[in-house]
């Protein structure tokens, strides 16, 4: 419905977001433009006295109003039909008093142009048209690739409501890759560092990207930032930001963006060395670093390290949005005191190993190997995690066998290590190697106490079976293994016939040089 002094339009669509589309009611009135989702009901509006300048273009979808404030921000809105254009060019020019203009798109196919910066937007033209543009706001990491390329990471999409209406599949541009060669120049004069050496054009178009992607605002106006953080997956030491919405990690060579949406599960153990503790933050989707993708963040911290801190948060905002979660002032062991904040902004509670295992010294975890990698093997109140690389978590749901069995070895040094064989419901196999003979016991009984399918493949000549105390539902008695390190023992019990043979040896020893020997042989033939 629409009358002189307001225009509306329905199955109008949000620009810039990559995600779910964004649909709803678009609303022109003398005093600014309004726009409310029709299934969030948020709302977004500008003021007249705060616009700038509008641009009409063709989009995929039918026409767009692009919407340009004077503080360089930008608005994009889908979904105009054609015939449009003449009456919303008389309702902006009377009410606002500049005209829609019409802005012409490059359709020549070339993928070579020049790139410029607008507000929140980056704009890709080809000669005096636009190409494309890419919303900085959406971008989660830039990072240089090989000379003269400079990829951009995009932030992926949240995942689909499972309450909202079936819709069908959407594909989601996850990263671009810009070639940029030479040096840069401002306008004949070549840019040079602090040694005199010139910088890369594609350096200064990376850092340019970095500078303006952090929307929630500079790093001054973080919740609070930690510095210098080891991060053993991915690799290499992060400065991290904590925003509201998001935190930000940057790397020497890599910068991610994360929504609190993306992390999934965190968890908080202490390592078999008793000298750090380890935080795992579980991502999904996870980080992408080119081709590589890091579902779990890994994060090291001395188990004696201090942090003191405040966060930027006002009184009001902590009673308001983060009571019960956050607190003004944090003083305590640096691992406590970041998995609290991690928890209390991202919502999820930070799991720690069960309470029910103990290795055989006492620790919470198993040293183990995985393929080629040191791994850590925690067992948890409802599922095994195994760190650092690579990070693999086994929920009890998901585990169809557990299988112990002896490396088969012909050397007797693998009697003091055995290994383990998870079997999920998906058919993913996963074996734990190396570990100590005697954390069978803890592991065993930790496997049978959460009721999980236990198998054993040591072989028959080290399985011995006796009957237990516990019956069957006929009465009879059940039989069951020796526990196997008992097993290991006996493999490794000295050898009888080894023994009658030492002892035989040291007969002949004193016959050859005792000289009081004489056999009766001997005085019978004096």
């Amino acid at each position: 419905m629409s009358s002189g002094a307001t225009k509306d339009f329905d199955d109008i669509y949000l620009g810039g977001k990559n995600g779910v589309l964004a649909q709803g009611k678009f609303k022109l009135s003398e005093a600014g433009i309004g726009w409310k989702n029709a299934t969030s009901g948020q709302i977004i509006t500008v003021s007249s006295a705060d616009i700038a300048q509008m641009l009409w273009m063709r989009v995929a979808r039918d026409f767009e109003i692009k919407i340009i404030r004077k503080d360089n921000a930008v608005l994009k809105f889908d979904g105009f039909p054609r015939d449009s254009y003449e009456s919303l060019q008389a309702f902006v020019k009377n009410f606002y008093g500049f005209p829609l203009e019409e802005q012409q798109v490059s359709t020549r196919g070339y993928n070579w142009g020049k790139v410029d910066f607008e507000g929140n937007w980056m704009e890709f033209t080809v000669g005096d048209k636009q190409a494309f543009e890419i919303p900085i706001t959406q971008v989660a990491n830039a990072s240089m690739g090989a000379k003269g390329e400079v990829a951009i990471e995009f932030t992926p999409p949240p995942p689909a409501d499972p309450n909202a209406p079936k819709r069908q599949k959407e594909d989601h541009l996850v990263e671009i890759r810009f070639f940029v060669p030479g040096n840069a120049t401002v306008g004949q004069r070549e840019l040079t560092d602090a040694d005199g050496e010139p910088l890369a054009a594609a350096n200064i178009f990376c850092d340019t990207v970095k500078t303006r992607m952090d929307v929630g605002g500079p790093a001054s106006e973080a919740i609070v930032t930690f510095e210098e953080l080891l991060s053993l997956t991915p690799r290499g030491r992060f400065q991290v930001h904590m925003h509201p919405s998001f935190l930000r990690l940057r790397g020497k060579s890599h910068d991610y963006k994360i929504l609190y949406t993306s992390i999934k599960k965190l968890f908080l153990l202490p390592k078999p060395d008793d000298m750090h503790f380890l935080f795992v933050v579980g991502l999904d989707p996870p980080l992408r670093q080119g081709q590589t993708r890091y579902p779990h963040m890994v994060f090291q911290f001395e188990r004696e390290a201090e942090t003191e801190l405040a966060l930027t948060l006002s009184e009001e905002q902590l009673e308001e949005k983060y009571k019960g979660v956050l607190q003004k002032n944090y003083d305590g062991p640096s691992f406590q005191v970041i998995s609290d904040i991690f928890s209390g902004l991202s919502g999820k509670k930070a799991l720690t190993p069960a309470i029910g295992f103990k290795s055989a010294h006492g620790h919470r975890g198993v040293k183990c190997s995985q393929k080629a990698n040191e791994a850590i093997l925690y067992p948890l109140e409802k599922a095994f995690l195994s760190i650092p690389k690579p990070t693999i978590y086994m929920s009890f749901n998901e585990i169809a066998a557990v299988t112990f069995a002896r490396v088969s070895s012909a050397t007797s040094a693998s009697t003091k290590t055995f290994e383990i064989k998870f079997n999920l419901t998906s058919g993913v196999e996963y074996t734990f190697s190396s570990i100590p003979r005697e954390e069978y016991g803890p592991l065993e009984s930790f496997c049978r106490s959460k009721k999980l399918p236990v198998r054993n493949e040591i072989g028959d000549e080290g399985m011995q079976f006796v009957d237990s105390e516990e019956e069957d539902e006929e009465g009879r008695r059940k039989r069951v293994a020796l526990d196997y390190a008992d097993d290991f023992d006996a493999s490794e019990s000295e050898d009888e016939d080894f023994k009658e043979e030492a002892e035989s040896s040291e007969s002949d020893v004193a016959e050859e040089f005792n000289e009081d020997y004489s056999s009766e042989e001997e005085g019978g033939e004096g």
